[in-house]
């Protein structure tokens, strides 16, 4: 029984297989064509344990979702009560100071009455008189979004000292 030099090594290494072991070894035999590993006895949770603790994560972790999907929502209704009180301030502030021409053919000629300068029962826009300016912004009109008016009240040289479009979170609840 010759037995070849070049395969035994006196330097301990890893053995392959080690680690797919379910048990922590005790003791190692090695023979010529064999290695026998006594392990302990496993200690830690069972299968089932196992699997109920995933389920268990899994199920938080449905709840924190579900959780941030509730607050994105009710940020997202206060975010749009916010937008529509807005935009009611708005056309009430243009409805009582700028009023919409009832002659301007043209729907945009005429933003709203802007008193001239030279005289000022004429309007600065259409040069219309004052009392031909009746016309109402409406709260139904959707094409009229929180953006297009303020432009239309950027283009009316309205500053924000002139509108207070600060909405405070005592005018709205949501629960």
């Amino acid at each position: 029984m010759a037995s070849n030099p070049e395969s035994f090594s006196a330097v301990p290494g890893k053995v392959e297989g080690m680690a797919e072991f379910v048990g922590r070894p005790c003791s190692v035999a090695v023979g010529r064509e064999y290695t026998v590993v006594a392990t302990k006895p496993y200690i830690g949770p069972s299968e089932d344990q196992v699997e109920a603790a995933r389920v268990e994560e899994a199920a938080r972790v449905a709840a924190i979702a579900k959780q941030y999907e509730a607050e994105e929502r009710k940020e997202e209704l206060r975010d749009a009560l916010i937008e529509r009180l807005q935009r009611s301030r708005c056309i009430e502030y243009l409805n009582s100071h700028h009023p919409l021409c009832n002659q301007c053919p043209i729907a945009g000629v005429c933003p709203g009455f802007q008193r001239d300068e030279i005289d000022p029962q004429l309007c600065q826009q259409c040069l219309h008189i004052k009392h031909s300016h009746n016309g109402q912004h409406r709260e139904s009109n959707k094409a009229m979004g929180l953006d297009e008016l303020r432009v239309l009240l950027e283009r009316l040289h309205v500053t924000d000292d002139d509108l207070d479009l600060y909405i405070p979170d005592d005018e709205f609840l949501i629960e």
